[in-house]
């Protein structure tokens, strides 16, 4: 883990030297570029040469799935989010002026999702989905953490005109995990709900009430049919099979009395080690230090 956390900061210290834009315009140095676009070993891995924009693309996806990790740390979740931002501040500048279209289901799998022309739409919709699903694994509140802290710092860039479509992967999870108020036991865990709502009124204070409405409106239609068809389809169940509806009620249990002493053996593990819960969301947005280490901000 230590070697991955050094690996982001020797990128960050690379995109902090490079500008965006010129990215997107191919006005770095060959040198830079190289050390850019190669940054994920996509020539040592063999793949052929693709455009600046599909390997720009191909980085953030590597560098997300870091987010992953079992042994996700602190220092490393932060350094992921500013890596995160410059290559989402790259695709950006690679942009068309015309915004890509908005998902027309906010709920899908990022997999199932038709493949769109805007990569950083995609990326949008990687990391929303990627921050949702089993909220009991111990990586699993650092990850959405920084995932909120991610939409939020790069919804900032974007002009508000453009917004819009990228307003909607932002708000499916974002607003699911503002109405949960069933997680508790981990001081991280415990705050993503009021981050969510944070991160969510920097949206509509940038995007404007308008577009911010209009994504806001198709997210919580959408939760609302999912959890419609759920609650009819478990009311059929319990009548048509009520030993498999028995069985599902012991498996939530054991599931809910787990994810409990999980959490509190994560919570008992950061009181040890002094390590507090609050968000990064402000310092990853302005470059301020964080947790009193040199600031590697890459914007």
């Amino acid at each position: 883990m230590w070697v991955k956390t050094q690996a982001c900061r020797v990128l960050g210290d690379l995109f902090a030297t490079v500008d965006p834009a010129a990215v997107a315009a191919r006005r770095i140095s060959p040198a830079a570029a190289a050390a850019l676009l190669d940054a994920g070993g996509v020539a040592a891995r063999g793949v052929a040469p693709a455009a600046a924009d599909d390997r720009v693309a191909a980085l953030g996806r590597d560098t997300r799935r870091l987010l992953l990790g079992t042994l996700l740390s602190e220092d490393l979740a932060v350094q992921v989010v500013k890596n995160l931002v410059f290559l989402g501040r790259c695709l950006l500048a690679a942009e068309p002026d015309a915004p890509p279209p908005a998902a027309a289901n906010p709920g899908d799998d990022a997999a199932a999702v038709p493949a769109t022309k805007s990569p950083l739409l995609a990326l949008y919709r990687s990391i929303s989905f990627m921050a949702r699903g089993d909220v009991g694994s111990l990586r699993r509140p650092l990850l959405r953490r920084s995932a909120f802290q991610w939409l939020g710092a790069m919804t900032s860039f974007i002009p508000p005109a453009r917004c819009g479509p990228f307003l909607v992967p932002a708000l499916a999870v974002l607003y699911r995990a503002s109405e949960d108020t069933t997680i508790k036991g981990n001081p991280i865990v415990e705050q993503l709900p009021q981050l969510a709502k944070e991160v969510m009124d920097v949206l509509h204070r940038h995007a404007g009430s308008d577009a911010y409405l209009a994504a806001y409106n198709i997210v919580t239609s959408a939760v609302r049919a999912t959890r419609d068809e759920r609650r009819l389809k478990r009311k059929i169940e319990a009548v048509a099979d009520p030993a498999a509806t028995a069985r599902r009620k012991q498996r939530k249990a054991e599931k809910r009395k787990e994810v409990g002493k999980r959490n509190a053996a994560e919570a008992a593990r950061r009181r040890a080690l002094g390590v507090g819960g609050s968000a990064y969301f402000k310092k990853v947005r302005t470059g301020q230090p964080g947790g009193g280490k040199k600031d590697r901000s890459v914007a």
